[in-house]
């Protein structure tokens, strides 16, 4: 029988395994798929492709205490995954902020401020179960938002059509 200290090791393995396994699967996405036939063409058309070296970048925070210490320099915040249940409102002093990746939290909305962030060029909120609402006032003030990642949540379709009116220009992935 294990001990409540071998439970806790045990699980702290599981979560570091997961999140290994998390962070190759995305590096395959990244390095792997793009020269696949077909992908590197639609990356050529929407014109949003990850440059890998970005990722060894002093301008990528995955970790919002780090990416606070630097507001001025954060160009690619990713903070999935991370179980949050509130939008952190520190992401909005992040201005020149062009790629935030907020996939599988816990918040029902994001705020209308998320306006002022005009240099996004890549919005993900997909696998936020929770998320019901979106800030349409501050979405349209987005005019650089190329691709709009929104899928596996509860918001209504009526929803993200009014948000595909709002940027016809900004690919829009909901499904």
């Amino acid at each position: 029988m294990k001990t409540m200290f071998e439970w806790q090791k045990a699980k702290g393995k599981v979560l570091i395994a997961r999140t290994f396994f998390c962070h190759l699967f995305s590096a395959f996405c990244l390095f792997i798929l793009p020269v696949q036939p077909g992908f590197a063409q639609e990356q050529k058309e929407n014109e949003v492709a990850l440059d890998p070296s970005l990722m060894l970048s002093e301008n990528w925070f995955n970790d919002l205490e780090k990416a606070k210490q630097h507001p001025g320099q954060v160009l690619y915040l990713d903070l999935s995954l991370q179980k949050l249940r509130a939008f952190p409102k520190e992401i909005l002093t992040f201005k020149n902020v062009e790629r935030l990746y907020l996939p599988y939290n816990y918040w029902p909305s994001i705020p209308d401020e998320i306006g002022i962030l005009t240099r996004v060029k890549i919005l993900d909120l997909s696998g936020n179960y929770y998320m019901n609402y979106l800030p349409l006032e501050g979405l349209s003030k987005l005019k650089n938002l190329e691709l709009f990642i929104i899928k596996d949540n509860k918001l209504a379709a009526g929803e993200i059509e009014k948000v595909r009116k709002l940027l016809p220009h900004t690919k829009i992935v909901a499904e």
